[in-house]
């Protein structure tokens, strides 16, 4: 096994003003903390001339005060392949899944959290342009129990320069 081409970050974040709270108060200067971390376990990190190839995984994790904001956690994790399904190329393939557990304060009005499953691919078409489908299956959407589940699929244009 490779370990080679990861990173770890964490950090706290604050408000620099008023937030106003779900009761209809102002609460001065939230903030909370985050982490993430991505690490490769095969293959090779991309160089110069050389493509990245192997298996990557990451996982992300956030807090934010219930009081003020939609998301007080936030939870993902989630796997890439690097050269996706033809060997030797800049295509990605990636599964994922995220858990939001959404505000509990009464004024809030959530009813539940919010858990998605995603799949992307991302195929090169054009020097620094790609094509990257991605499905993703949403179980209980904004939080609400009224709200039937949501299958999703878009199509993204990547531009890099």
């Amino acid at each position: 096994m490779s370990w080679q081409g990861g990173y770890a970050q964490a950090g706290h974040w604050q408000h620099s003003g008023l937030a106003v709270r779900f009761d209809g108060g102002l609460e001065s200067k939230p903030g909370d903390w985050y982490a993430a971390l991505e690490q490769r376990v095969s293959g090779k990190a991309e160089e110069e001339g050389v493509v990245a190839s192997g298996v990557r995984v990451f996982g992300k994790y956030g807090r934010a005060p219930g009081s003020v904001a939609t998301f007080q956690q936030h939870v993902m994790a989630g796997v890439v392949l690097d050269g996706g399904l033809r060997r030797g190329s800049e295509d990605a393939a990636g599964l994922a899944v995220s858990h939001v557990a959404l505000s509990n304060d009464p004024a809030s009005g959530f009813a539940t959290n919010e858990t998605t499953f995603e799949a992307f691919y991302r195929l090169p078409v054009l020097g620094s342009v790609a094509l990257r489908p991605d499905v993703q299956y949403i179980v209980h959407p904004s939080g609400s129990t009224g709200v039937r589940n949501a299958l999703v699929a878009t199509l993204r244009l990547d531009v890099s320069y």
